[in-house]
């Protein structure tokens, strides 16, 4: 047995409790650690363990007392006559103890100067305001230089004591790695003097918890733009309960996006930063708005940060309209598609479901843009839905000069179809044949007003523009409708992004893929054998799957229009054409005579499908009739017992009144909304 006095319960304190087996166990074993937390010790406990039990062990490096409500007396006891008994002392908990700025002060100028070998010091869950953190910023820290984890949530601290611990505490502790200061009163002053003196103190921090401390947006914009950039090592970031806002949850991506905690992984607030403002500022993808965890946005900024990353700005314009509104050659005249666009002017060619009309690099800012010329027949108006959905910029054309009235008016149709898909859509409305002379129509101005009065929040703007082929020489008629949609295109949320090089390099090899004419389709495992030669891998991450970035990838290039997933039981196979799938749906969905025979009466045998399909993969018809379901232009035919028909109800190719066969594709698609959403829910 060593020769150190045991520790002896003082009888004249009362029975013996049992928590002082801990002490004698300790004592008997030579340990360095003891445990005596929830115990209820008191004041007097602590008091009787700061002269009887302590001085038996100096050997401690670990001391854990938490829930114990040793009170401030209890504090100083310890402070004066237990810890100069542990100078070894490495880990000290007090936790919960209702120790208040006298027990505090004591525990800063006579207790911790014992013990300069301290890197824990937990002092959350108790009284403690801004004297007693003074005192500690003063006189405790100091003393303790090797610190690495300080708590002291869940106390009283105001502006003053934060503003004491960042000019003077945090300094003297700069091997600091974590710092709980979560549920006090610190407001944004508070936090402006943590961002500009105290986090720069400290460069090493990984773990900064803040949570409720009313430090609002202002507090929030302190510690993006002057506190972040100090500590590049941070993985955990909290602000819960702030109300930083959009404001403040925008500061911190803007400071994220200029390089600031390449390392965060885990970042809690009460707004997140899937939010429109967030993604802004972080230059990410608005398609992700309230669909990605704050992780998963950490990761992909942590992507960004490991590897060169380019900016980049594509987008869609869906240009819809009833037939020979001039559709086609407006797209190649917007992109100023010269031979294209005469050709078509003078063969009049139709458009057969959908053509992807590309415009690359029109601007500096831009990347591409691609136009989507839709066919105007009827009957291609239900495969439309296939494409509009993400961000896009929406074009109606018609010609209101036709002979024919109803051609004149088709106009709101085809509007009211795009807001079928997309409710909140701005729509640019375009007339053309400005060169033909017709007294019904109404001007200009009047045109406008009209439409304006018609479709008011979903209105974008107005144009009456001539088609004819440009002349050598002569001005540029649709110069001012390039421009227009240009700017329509830049003004999309978060049209400029951020990419991870890895990303850009998976986008250009599946277009080289279909540029080249390698392949017009690609299977998902050929998509992340490419995703893997583009080293677009699936992150790792601490519980889960990881974070799936090619299925991200994929995901954006589909809502952008570069491809179509096409999915099917057991696999998800990638169109990196997406009008050879218009070409496909116009197999069965379609105003050639030929093949309207395929859909007798709106019915498509599962036989004629197949026997129209041998042009193209095989592997893509499950998907494809997928699809079909999944959008509402067709279903399967069975009767009540479940029995299949062999075959399924095309709803486009139904025959009968115009309003009929509307009403029903009308409710079919209002039913697979709500289906969709309730999947969202």
């Amino acid at each position: 047995m060593s020769e150190r006095t045991p520790p002896v319960w003082p009888e004249e304190t009362g029975e013996e409790p049992r928590w002082w087996e801990g002490v004698q166990k300790v004592y008997e074993s030579s340990g360095k650690a003891l445990y005596l937390s929830d115990n209820y010790i008191g004041a007097e406990g602590a008091k009787a363990l700061a002269e009887r039990g302590l001085p038996s062990v100096p050997q401690l490096t670990q001391l854990d007392l938490d829930e114990n409500a040793i009170g401030d007396e209890g504090a100083k006891a310890l402070a004066e006559r237990g810890l100069p008994s542990v100078p070894q002392l490495t880990q000290l908990v007090l936790f919960l103890n209702s120790i208040g700025d006298e027990g505090a002060k004591a525990l800063a100028e006579r207790g911790l100067p014992s013990v300069p070998q301290l890197t824990q010091l937990d002092l959350g869950g108790n009284s403690i305001g801004d004297e007693g953190a003074k005192a500690l910023a003063e006189r405790g820290l100091p003393s303790v230089p090797q610190l690495t984890q300080l708590y002291l949530s869940y106390n009283s601290i105001g502006a003053e004591g934060a503003k004491a611990l960042a000019e003077r505490g945090l300094p003297s502790v700069p091997q600091l790695t974590q710092l709980y200061l979560g549920d006090n009163s610190i407001g944004a002053k508070g936090a402006k003097a943590l961002a500009e003196r105290g986090l720069p103190s400290v460069p090493q921090l990984t773990q900064l918890y803040l949570w409720d401390n009313s430090i609002g947006a202002e507090g929030a914009k302190a510690l993006a733009e002057r506190g972040l950039p100090s500590v590049p090592q941070l993985t955990q970031l909290s602000l819960w309960g702030n109300a930083i806002g959009d404001e403040g949850v925008k500061a911190i991506g803007r400071a994220l996006l200029k390089g600031a905690c390449p390392s965060l992984s885990s970042f809690l607030a009460d707004s997140s930063l899937s939010s429109s403002a967030s993604l802004l500022a972080l230059e990410m993808p608005i398609e992700w708005e309230g669909k990605k965890s704050n992780s998963f946005i950490l990761a992909f900024h942590r992507l960004r940060c490991q590897g060169q990353s380019r900016r980049f700005a594509a987008a869609k314009v869906l240009i819809a309209g009833p037939a020979a509104a001039g559709k086609t050659c407006l797209a190649n005249a917007i992109v100023e598609n010269t031979n294209s666009w005469r050709q078509h002017f003078y063969r009049r060619d139709q458009t057969d479901g959908m053509e992807v009309v590309r415009w690359e690099r029109p601007t500096q800012d831009l990347d591409a843009v691609l136009l989507y010329d839709f066919g105007g027949q009827p009957v291609y108006k239900a495969s439309h839905r296939l494409f509009m959905g993400g961000r896009a910029v929406f074009v109606v054309v018609w010609n209101p000069r036709a002979e024919n009235d109803g051609d004149r008016k088709d106009y709101e149709e085809y509007a009211r179809d795009v807001l079928d898909e997309q409710p909140s859509a701005r729509i640019a409305f375009v007339s053309t044949h400005r060169d033909v002379p017709d007294l019904r129509y109404p001007g200009v101005q009047q045109m406008g007003e009209l439409l304006h009065q018609r479709f008011d929040d979903n209105f974008d703007s107005y144009d009456d523009v001539a088609l004819t082929p440009p002349v050598v020489g002569a001005p540029d008629a649709l110069g001012g409708l390039r421009q227009l949609v240009l700017s329509k295109v830049m003004a999309l949320p978060n049209i400029r992004l951020t990419m991870p090089q890895s990303f850009r390099a998976l986008l250009e090899r599946l277009q080289q893929i279909s540029w080249t004419g390698e392949k017009w389709w690609i299977s998902h495992r050929e998509f992340l054998q490419v995703a893997e030669a583009c080293e677009c891998h699936v992150l790792k991450q601490d519980h889960g799957n990881g974070y799936d970035m090619p299925g991200a990838a994929l995901e954006l290039f589909d809502q952008w229009g570069y491809v179509k997933v096409v999915k099917s039981a057991g696999r998800n196979d990638v169109v990196l054409d997406p009008s050879r799938l218009a070409e496909a749906l116009a197999l069965v969905i379609s105003d050639d005579p030929k093949k309207r025979e395929r859909c007798p009466g709106g019915f498509l045998r599962n036989q004629a499908l197949l026997e129209a399909w041998e042009q193209y993969p095989e592997a893509l018809l499950p998907g494809f009739m997928n699809l079909i379901e999944e959008y509402g232009l067709g279903f399967p035919v069975r009767d009540d017992a479940g029995t299949d028909y062999d075959g399924m109800l095309i709803l486009p190719m139904l025959q009968g009144a115009k309003e009929k066969v509307e009403a029903v594709y009308r409710r079919a698609r209002k039913r697979q909304r709500a289906k969709r959403q309730l999947l969202i829910q």
